[in-house]
């Protein structure tokens, strides 16, 4: 048997356990995403409308200024009119008054519409703030036990890269080198048994003295279809 073979077998063998290891985790990841999207809406809903409200107040204030304005205008204009003598610039006075009350009253119209608005909007975001305190009660669990199996399976993970590490320089340079190339092109196995006298994976027929080498534990070869690192049953 070659000698690198039966460390190799044990690399392999540590790095399924690592891809197991992390798939776990990342199933994990998925399951907090879940529960992050079940509150997304809420939040999102909460933070429309709590810029809405913004823009109603900003509008509000905007619309207060003017009326006190207006207001302002108005205490001006009468006091004027009780000066005014010719009764053209009295009608003019009044004319302009009138033109002032009627803008007066649509911003009042108005501001009472935001003022509706914006109790609207407070009732909005309670109604979805309990929502989420609700949706927020519900998760408690299942995200505590997600934080725990995470730490878990970290702690698992952990083990299983030192044990890995541990395999790997006991691998020689040369075919370690093959093998995590392969290793990096994805999880399948790099390390494949010939099977009736062809790979073990992609079923490519290896040549008989390339063949007769590997059974005889003499090399470990290259698969000329797939490129897999080929050996003896063991």
């Amino acid at each position: 048997m070659h000698p690198d073979l039966p460390v190799l077998i044990a690399l392999q063998r540590d790095d399924v356990e690592v891809d197991r290891i992390e798939h776990l985790i990342r199933d994990i990841g998925e399951r907090e995403v879940e529960l992050d999207r079940e509150r997304v809406a809420t939040v999102e809903s909460i933070q429309r409308l709590r810029r809405e409200i913004e823009g109603t107040a900003a509008r509000n204030r905007e619309l207060q200024n003017k009326i006190d304005e207006h207001r302002r205008t108005q205490e001006r204009s009468l006091a004027h009119v009780d000066h005014i003598r010719k009764a053209r610039d009295a009608n003019a006075a009044k004319t302009e008054m009138d033109l002032v009350q009627r803008v007066l009253a649509a911003d009042e119209k108005e501001q009472l519409a935001l003022n509706g608005r914006v109790i609207e909007i407070q009732q909005g975001i309670d109604t979805c703030e309990l929502e989420l305190a609700e949706i927020d009660e519900r998760q408690v669990q299942p995200r505590a036990t997600l934080s725990a199996e995470k730490k878990t399976r970290a702690a698992e993970l952990a083990v299983a890269r030192s044990k890995r590490a541990e395999s790997a320089v006991k691998v020689s340079r040369s075919i370690l080198g093959k093998y995590e190339r392969l290793r990096s092109r994805g999880p399948l196995a790099a390390l494949v048994p010939i099977h009736d006298g062809s790979c073990g994976r992609c079923h490519t027929s290896i040549p008989m003295q390339r063949r007769s080498a590997i059974m005889a534990g003499n090399s470990i070869e290259s698969c000329e279809g797939c490129g897999v690192l080929l050996h003896a049953s063991v």
